[in-house]
């Protein structure tokens, strides 16, 4: 059984410390990392004395072929900072035998902390002084939506990690090196570190100043109209063309689609608990301290 994990980006890439791994045995995958572990952020691997006992009780009850082939994809994020970890952005790098290199990025973003929540409880943080296993395999997305109930739940169910475990060694099985790079990182402070090659900076900036742009437009309206008419822009921001996100998606087009999500949720708060309760509680949440995100 599983138990529960859950995941999901212009510095040089001096912030990174890369090491080796001993090759892997199956599919003699050799695997590089590149982590953060000059200021306390690591990636522990296979290499590791404590990888073993980590990965056994995060994959407990599965068989020793299916730990043996998540342990060339897998790994844990080690925080050994005062900080709890809100973001992260990791690339797979994998080179096939022909030398056509393939890339698989995983992110993570709790982005109820930068707009001024607690991050007691929150989860998918890795909080001081503790790791977070991550995979290649999808365990994170099949845990979160069991956890989740529903239909969501049972659509989970419908793909058993010895399933997955078969894909990927499939999968895998044509790689010949794996480079594992911690491209970026969020600490609940605002500090972001990494060579962060996927400009994810500035696409958490896009968010945060989507998320107060909108709230701040919104007691305007309440203020200067009536609450129908601020609730009726809201309306018009959440029925715009849906923002697609991607590899190529841009901190604009995240602004977009952030003003977008936030205008849905308070439309759907509204259905819920009415203008009155709706407004006092969101635009209770400008006179909070915001997250001032710095570049380190």
């Amino acid at each position: 059984m599983v138990i529960g994990v859950i995941m999901v980006v212009t510095m040089g890439s001096a912030w990174h410390h890369s090491r080796n791994s001993p090759t892997a045995e199956v599919g003699s995958v050799s695997m590089k990392v590149k982590d953060l572990s000059n200021i306390g952020i690591s990636i522990i691997t296979q290499s590791d004395p404590s990888f073993s006992t980590l990965l056994s009780t995060s994959l407990d009850g599965e068989t020793k072929t299916a730990a043996q082939t998540l342990s060339n994809v897998s790994f844990f994020i080690k925080n050994d900072t005062d900080q709890p970890i809100i973001g992260y952005a990791i690339k797979w790098e994998m080179t096939a035998p022909d030398g056509k290199p393939h890339t698989h990025v995983k992110n993570y973003l709790a982005s109820d902390v930068l707009v001024g929540r607690p991050v007691t409880g929150l989860v998918g943080v890795i909080n001081s002084h503790s790791v977070r296993f991550v995979s290649l395999a999808p365990i994170e997305e099949i845990n979160r939506a069991r956890e989740a109930g529903g239909s969501l739940a049972a659509r989970a169910n419908a793909f058993p990690l010895a399933e997955q475990v078969e894909r990927l060694r499939d999968r895998t099985s044509k790689f010949t090196e794996i480079t594992i790079s911690m491209d970026s990182v969020l600490l609940a402070d605002g500090t972001f570190w990494g060579p962060d090659t996927f400009g994810e900076f500035d696409k958490i900036q896009a968010r945060l100043d989507a998320r107060r742009d909108l709230l701040r437009q919104f007691e305007t309206s309440v203020q200067s109209n009536s609450p129908s008419s601020a609730f009726e822009r809201l309306r018009e921001i959440a029925n715009t063309p849906r923002i697609k996100r991607n590899s190529l998606t841009t901190p604009n087009d995240i602004y977009k689609f952030q003003q977008q999500t936030s205008a849905s949720e308070l439309l759907g708060m509204r259905e819920q608990f009415g203008e009155s309760e709706t407004i006092h509680r969101y635009l209770g949440s400008l006179r909070h301290s915001w997250l001032q995100l710095k570049r380190r």
